[in-house]
């Protein structure tokens, strides 16, 4: 970043009436320019995804075998491709799928990767309900160490446990599992494909308990007293 965006950053920060911050890190570092900052992670409209099961089986997952991993977003510059190249491989038997646009790189290319293409907002759920484990395959770095990304309440809305790279603000979410490296991103995504139904149940359960937490309703509502 260049010096006179920092200034202008800072300057900002220092004059305004309220300081909104989607991540703990930018909190803090708001906090030093301003007493009035809140702290407004991503959230999710929990209602648009709280009917698991229950929907038309999208045209293009009937002839894609189970277990499905399953991706929504931008392929863009943050996702770590060489992560999923490495899934891919490790676990032909596994179905990776992936919905949205392709932003300066595109899916690897293996038997067991399907990219869908763009897919309507009100369409996501029908994907999610059929999917095993619902990941999340970002680069560490600067940028995503600040981030919160919209899709793991909308993930987690719906059931589907979680597997998620380090993102400091998603640590201990139950539904969820960080991964530290290649392996262990691997073998969490295991974890949930080979657990029982009782454990996987009381785990998707466990998913939608945490979603109810960021629910936009409930995020929004003590923001009328910074106001």
């Amino acid at each position: 970043y260049t010096k006179e965006l920092i200034y202008n950053e800072r300057k900002l920060a220092s004059m305004a009436d309220l300081v909104i911050t989607s991540a703990r890190s930018l909190y803090y570092k708001m906090a030093l320019l301003n007493n009035n900052v809140y702290y407004l992670p991503n959230g999710v409209w929990t209602t648009d995804y709280n009917s698991r099961f229950d929907r038309e089986v999208p045209k293009d997952l009937k002839n894609i075998n189970q277990p499905i991993i399953f991706f929504m977003g931008a392929i863009a510059g943050w996702v770590d491709t060489k992560l999923i190249s490495y899934l891919a491989e490790e676990r032909p038997e596994y179905s990776f799928v992936f919905v949205g646009s392709e932003v300066k790189q595109i899916v690897p290319s293996h038997s067991n990767i399907y990219y869908l293409g763009h897919k309507k907002y009100e369409e996501l759920s029908s994907y999610l309900n059929l999917s095993k484990v619902a990941i999340i395959p970002f680069k560490v770095n600067k940028l995503t160490v600040a981030v919160t990304p919209l899709k793991f309440y909308e993930y987690l809305s719906s059931g589907t446990p979680v597997v998620t790279t380090i993102m400091p603000d998603l640590l201990g979410l139950e539904g969820s599992l960080t991964a530290l490296n290649y392996k262990e991103f691997l073998t969490h995504i295991d974890n949930y494909v080979t657990m029982d139904k009782n454990e996987y149940m009381s785990e998707s359960k466990r998913a939608i308990s945490t979603s109810k937490e960021f629910d936009w309703s409930k995020l929004l509502e003590p923001l009328s007293s910074y106001i």
